[in-house]
């Protein structure tokens, strides 16, 4: 196995697992977590075209794949990877339906991923939004919160240590319009 497919499939599953983590586990005790879906390969929207969701929608940029999403709430809403897979670099969109608050999840989060600290506010489509970032398996993590009527959604994206892909997740989220 290749280290690039390598260090891309640990991307995938940290990001489905972190956010998995948040979002389908409750408090302790309070219910059994879930393992989430892993996104498979979709005949997804083509660069260039605009991924339409009930709540948002985003543009996916030349160099990017839509791989689909999962369809079952709280599992992965879209998922996005630049470079069909070979550069690490990841994004996802996952809807919460169960009504926590975003201060819960980032309490679950922060005890779910150690080290993590909270991440610069952000502007995305007109919205502040406050999140995390951490670093696991080699990876650079973000996660970013925002409530959109009763859905809490959060924004993901993740790249290997030795990159900074901002500026490719910078296109995705100047593209993001909330319709909600």
């Amino acid at each position: 196995m290749s280290w690039t497919f390598r260090r891309t499939a640990v991307a995938v599953m940290a990001g489905a697992v972190l956010t998995g983590t948040l979002f389908l586990s409750g408090c302790a005790g309070a219910t059994t977590p879930v393992t989430p879906a892993t996104p498979t390969p979709t005949t997804g929207v083509a660069a260039g075209g605009t991924l339409q969701r009930p709540l948002y929608s985003l543009v996916v940029p030349d160099g990017w794949t839509d791989l689909g999403s999962a369809a079952s709430t709280g599992q992965i809403d879209a998922y996005l990877v630049k470079d069909g897979l070979s550069s690490g670099v990841s994004f996802s969109v996952y809807v919460d339906t169960s009504g926590r608050s975003r201060d819960t999840l980032v309490q679950q989060a922060k005890a779910a991923m150690p080290g993590a600290g909270d991440a610069p506010e952000l502007t995305v489509g007109g919205r502040q939004l406050t999140g995390l970032q951490a670093e696991a398996e080699g990876l650079v993590l973000h996660q970013y919160y925002v409530r959109s009527g009763d859905r809490l959604i959060a924004l993901n994206w993740s790249w290997p240590k030795d990159q900074d892909a901002s500026a490719d997740v910078r296109q995705i989220l100047d593209s993001l319009h909330w319709k909600a």
